[in-house]
């Protein structure tokens, strides 16, 4: 892969970890996993770029139904490489505040 389309893949695999949790969350509430209908409509519905749907199957599938979504994927990736791709950009979540441990100045 030469670097432009590395950059391309970069760019492209920080939308949909940006995007496509919370989405699927709010659709389809909490799971490890989730269907390729569930994740083609999440990724249509947010005008993510088909091209690349095999980060969000690898992010969301497991690995069997990966391997037999691999041969059709526009643009083919092995699964550890797509979760890599697709996981280093999924933010942290936020520490939970706790008033306890706060005050006007800052922490105790």
């Amino acid at each position: 892969m030469d670097w432009i389309a590395h950059v391309r893949l970069h760019g492209i695999a920080k939308r949909y970890a940006l995007r496509l949790p919370d989405y699927l969350l709010h659709a389809y509430l909490a799971s490890e996993f989730y269907t390729r209908g569930q994740i083609d409509h999440a990724v249509a519905a947010l005008e993510l770029p088909q091209d690349y749907v095999g980060l969000a199957y690898a992010a969301y599938l497991p690995k069997d139904a990966y391997d037999e979504a691999h041969p059709s994927l526009p643009v083919p990736m092995s699964y550890e490489d797509a979760r890599a791709e697709f996981f280093a950009h999924v933010p942290d979540p936020e520490p939970e505040w706790n008033p306890l441990k706060s005050t006007i100045l800052g922490t105790l």
